[in-house]
């Protein structure tokens, strides 16, 4: 397999997870996050910057889909910023 071909491999569930927490974690040193993980339909997220808080949203089935919301919130307020790809 050449690089090229391995470049397009589609990635797996747990890289994704592992992309998603990593750029969570970067921006953590910005704004300071709250999640909340409460079982199917109950997972939320709170998003605060200098102890004001700027946004909150929940009902997410996973936590998986609660933090990529808290980070399409990120990439709004942060047009310029690099992004990773959150679709599906």
């Amino acid at each position: 397999m050449t690089n090229s071909e391995q470049n397009q491999m589609p990635i797996t569930d747990w890289q994704t997870k592992i992309l998603v927490l990593s750029e969570i974690e970067k921006w953590a040193k910005v704004y300071e996050f709250s999640f909340q993980f409460w079982g199917e339909g109950n997972n939320n997220v709170f998003i605060s910057k200098d102890d004001v808080e700027l946004d909150s949203t929940g009902g997410y089935e996973t936590p998986l889909e609660v933090m990529k919301e808290a980070l399409r919130y990120i990439y709004k307020i942060n047009p310029k910023a690099t992004k990773i790809n959150l679709d599906d």
